[in-house]
């Protein structure tokens, strides 16, 4: 389950039925699997099924179907939240995003960020240099030191992370942008 995070961490979630049966379907069988306590999920060990046996029936009353219900509701309350942080955001400052991966992609695909504020983006930082000097959507992508010569009277720096959120906050303080122009999308982060 997903916490507070618009987005999806990866780009699949299986309860055990549909896994069995994806697994199943590829011609392959569970040999054995584990439960991970420090993290939620399971690794699995399979091989190739010597016979084609049946897939598991996924009833819509079923305990998955409650889950995928929880977790939609979980996500678009979240996605809800990030909104409501986005068209609060001051008028008239421009904006600098830190941050040139997939949340921000989540939030040009998700949110009205882009659509609503697209003349008021200035540029990308990120601290992955193999993004440096690049674009993403036409904005330019720079490492974090640009932050030090930016006027923040007219500016603010949006956090776009949900993880990285608290750490790129106390880089940008310790590059002097001021505690006020940063804002982070996230009121709490729930590590699980």
């Amino acid at each position: 389950m997903i916490n507070g995070f618009l987005s999806v961490g990866h780009t699949t979630h299986f309860s055990r039925k549909s896994l069995d049966n994806c697994l199943r379907i590829a011609g392959w069988e569970a040999v054995e699997s584990v439960e991970q306590q420090d993290y939620n999920g399971l690794r699995v060990l399979a091989k190739p099924s010597a016979t084609n046996t049946a897939l598991r029936a996924i009833k819509t009353h079923s305990t998955d179907w409650k889950y995928l219900v929880s977790y939609l509701e979980t996500w678009y309350s979240s996605l809800k939240d990030a909104e409501e942080k986005i068209l609060s955001l001051p008028e008239s400052k421009q904006f600098v995003i830190w941050g040139a991966g997939c949340h921000t992609e989540f939030l040009y695909q998700c949110t009205s960020l882009f659509s609503t504020y697209v003349n008021r983006m200035m540029c990308l930082v990120d601290s992955d240099t193999m993004k440096q000097g690049k674009s993403w959507r036409g904005l330019q992508v720079h490492h974090p030191d640009v932050l030090t010569s930016i006027n923040w009277e007219s500016a603010i720096l949006l956090i776009s992370s949900y993880g990285g959120q608290k750490s790129m906050r106390t880089e940008a303080i310790n590059k002097k942008v001021p505690e006020a122009s940063i804002i982070e999308i996230y009121s709490y982060i729930n590590k699980y």
